[in-house]
């Protein structure tokens, strides 16, 4: 029977203790109890005060109070951070001053953010090479890329100003691609007097400095290297004439396209389509390979293969027109169509 009271006692007292308490905050809303039933002169926010720190001076968070009978709610506009730690003041109509510390929680751990790969995957970029795509795996923070990507020659040299630094990064939309573009004005011929950055026969190493910061404002778990040889410049336009199809072997099988030369990581993935055919797109062999693997089975017969004129190699030569028009005759100059088409047959 003693026993029987005692957890009796407990559990009332349990059930009575969040009305006692004239503060609480359950992760979403402040609540204060025993409020006057007359609305204070200067606004609920003279009594109740919610600060995203424990500064008395910091400016209280804006957001929307409610009263019910005796008892204040307060949403804040913007849901602080679980990081935040919030400093609650409370004056009750006797004048009596309650504060309430909501200490801020500390941030999951995180995996240490890495460069997983670097587009091209060749090895051998030509001497005119355009740009390159660096992939991390997870969220990086802006305006720090610059300072964190090097180029050194054979003797360890930094290359001086190899690429365009732009102020607005280019970067996909979730932080975790970034492009770097070579200074075309070193690549096309007649722009100036500035030595290409890359030089046939020569071996280059690609360097990013572990310090750069991730989303999380920690540093890549490492350095990352990958040495380079040049080759010579390809100033030669894409030409789908040149491409290989490999048609589906069944109605379940992929699409190949095999390609003379590598092309442009990023935009082969999206700008060879097969209209009305969903699928997932992978790019095999150092970029010289295109795989479509159909989400349903390919319909018997003849299909399309549409080539957007946007499509680039390693050099930013683009379908039918190379990228520096130098020297070129003047049928190649002309405009040059905006798009191509190819045809396979799947048979039934």
């Amino acid at each position: 029977m003693r026993r029987f009271i005692v957890v009796l006692a407990a559990l009332l007292l349990a059930a009575c203790r969040p009305e006692s308490e004239p503060l609480s905050y359950d992760g979403k809303t402040v609540t204060a109890r025993g409020v006057d039933a007359q609305d204070p002169s200067k606004g609920w926010g003279d009594i109740l005060t919610v600060r995203a720190s424990d500064d008395p001076a910091a400016p209280p968070l804006a957001g929307e109070y409610k009263r019910r009978g005796d008892t204040l709610t307060f949403t804040p506009a913007y849901p602080p951070s679980p990081q935040v730690t919030l400093t609650i003041t409370y004056q009750a109509p006797g004048g009596e001053f309650h504060r309430l510390m909501v200490p801020g929680k500390a941030a999951p751990a995180t995996a240490a953010t890495t460069v997983t790969q670097t587009y091209p995957t060749t090895d051998r970029w030509p001497a005119n090479q355009l740009k390159f795509y660096i992939q991390f795996s997870g969220p990086m923070t802006k305006g720090q890329a610059y300072r964190h990507i090097q180029l050194l020659d054979e003797t360890g040299a930094v290359l001086e100003q190899p690429f365009v630094e732009f102020d607005q990064e280019l970067w996909d939309p979730g932080v975790t691609r970034l492009t770097v573009l070579f200074d075309p004005g070193r690549i096309k011929r007649g722009l100036g007097d500035t030595d290409p950055p890359l030089v046939p026969g020569k071996t280059v190493t690609l360097r990013i400095d572990p310090a750069w910061q991730d989303a999380h404002g920690k540093p890549l778990a490492a350095a990352y290297e990958r040495k380079i040889t040049v080759v010579p410049d390809v100033r030669l336009p894409v030409d789908p004439a040149a491409w290989k199809i490999t048609a589906p072997r069944d109605r379940n099988a992929p699409l190949f396209i095999d390609f003379p030369r590598p092309l442009d990581y990023a935009l082969a993935r999206r700008t060879i389509t097969v209209p009305g055919v969903e699928g997932e797109v992978t790019l095999l062999a150092n970029e010289t390979r295109w795989a479509l693997t159909p989400l349903k089975p390919w319909k018997a017969g003849r299909h399309e293969i549409h080539i957007d004129g946007i499509i680039e190699d390693l050099a930013g030569n683009r379908l039918y027109r190379p990228f520096d028009l130098e020297n070129a005759s003047a049928t190649v100059a002309k405009a040059p169509p905006k798009s191509a088409t190819l045809t396979f047959e799947v048979k039934g």
